[in-house]
C-alpha cells in the first residue's frame, strides 16, 4: 500500500487572519490617500486648464472606491463563511 492511498483526514488547526487583515487596511488607506492626491492633482490641472485632467480626476474616485471595498474584504477574511448569508440577510 502506498502512502498516497491513506484516507485518513487529518484536522487542521484554525490559522490566525492577523497579518492579512492588517495588510489590506493598510493598503486600503494608502489607496485611499492616493485617490484623494490623484483628484487633489485632477482639480489642480482643472483649475489651470490642462487637457486630460478630468481622466485624472476620474481615476482618483476609482482608487478610492477599490480601496474602500479592499477595505471591506479584508475585514471580511476573518469571518467565517456562511453560504446562506445573502438569504438570511433578506428574511
Amino acid at each position: 500500500m502506498s502512502k498516497y492511498q491513506n484516507n485518513e483526514v487529518t484536522p487542521v488547526a484554525h490559522q490566525s487572519r492577523t497579518a492579512e487583515l492588517v495588510l489590506g487596511i493598510i493598503g486600503g488607506i494608502f489607496g485611499i490617500i492616493a485617490g484623494l492626491l490623484a483628484m487633489t492633482i485632477g482639480g489642480i490641472g482643472s483649475a489651470l486648464e490642462t487637457s486630460g485632467s478630468a481622466g485624472v480626476s476620474n481615476l482618483g474616485v476609482a482608487c478610492i472606491i477599490v480601496s474602500v471595498l479592499a477595505i471591506i474584504l479584508s475585514v471580511m477574511v476573518d469571518c467565517k463563511f456562511n453560504p446562506n448569508f445573502w438569504t438570511n440577510l433578506s428574511a
